[in-house]
């Protein structure tokens, strides 16, 4: 769903899991809004959840959060799906959250099997925050 190249599914992946570590995200907050987007609602809890623990200097930071754009900008990730009948993005976060996020070594394994840059530095990020 939401139509993503093999390039970003560890992207959305790994954001959509540093969210759900973030204490002030909700999934149930994801509604398929177009005003604040499922997109912007889980972007912003990245970005908490990074200063949070304390990734830094803010270049560098802000860099990281660069590569999680698409959560924000892809207009098929933040619009409701027919089928699904709500946002991919939605879909997505409550799948991790479901069978993936509450066992610690299934979420640290999904990182040693996919094989991108972004996921490495979440990895390490994950690491340090143990």
């Amino acid at each position: 769903y939401g139509s993503l190249k093999d390039q970003d599914k560890p992207l959305v992946v790994s954001g959509i899991l540093l969210a759900l570590d973030d204490k002030f995200f909700k999934p149930s907050d994801l509604l398929g809004d177009e005003t604040t987007t499922d997109g912007q609602l889980i972007y912003d809890a990245i970005q908490r959840r990074l200063k949070a623990s304390n990734v830094g200097p803010d270049a560098k930071r802000d860099k990281l959060m660069s590569e999680f754009s698409i959560i924000r900008t892809s207009a098929r990730l933040n619009e409701i799906d027919q089928k699904l009948g709500k946002t991919p993005l939605k879909f997505y976060t409550e799948f991790l959250k479901k069978n993936v996020f509450d066992s610690k070594h299934s979420f640290l394994l999904l990182f040693l099997m996919l094989r991108n840059n972004i996921v490495v530095k979440c990895m390490v990020l994950f690491t340090k925050m143990s």
